[in-house]
């Protein structure tokens, strides 16, 4: 079994630290590339909590938190961005 763990140079995975641990105790060696779902979580999470933070001094933040987290390659031709 050792020799096959030296096999894996890398690994996608969740971001659970039950995850990481057991990938980081099994395959020392390995590096480590989290899953996309997940830290494009963490950053809708944070540019989020950010937007909250800056509209009670810029009101014109007020409901336009799908401007920010909308993906522009999936908008239809007839709609456009308006961020303040």
């Amino acid at each position: 079994m050792a020799a096959i763990r030296i096999l894996f140079k890398e690994f996608s995975i969740d971001m659970s630290p039950a995850f990481i641990k057991g990938a980081e105790e099994q395959f020392p060696k390995a590096s480590l590339t989290y899953d996309k779902f997940h830290v494009m979580k963490m950053i809708n999470e944070a540019v989020d909590e950010t937007r909250r933070k800056e509209q009670s001094s810029h009101p014109e933040l007020k409901n336009s938190r799908y401007a920010w987290i909308k993906n522009e390659d999936n908008e239809c031709s007839g709609t456009s961005r308006v961020l303040p």
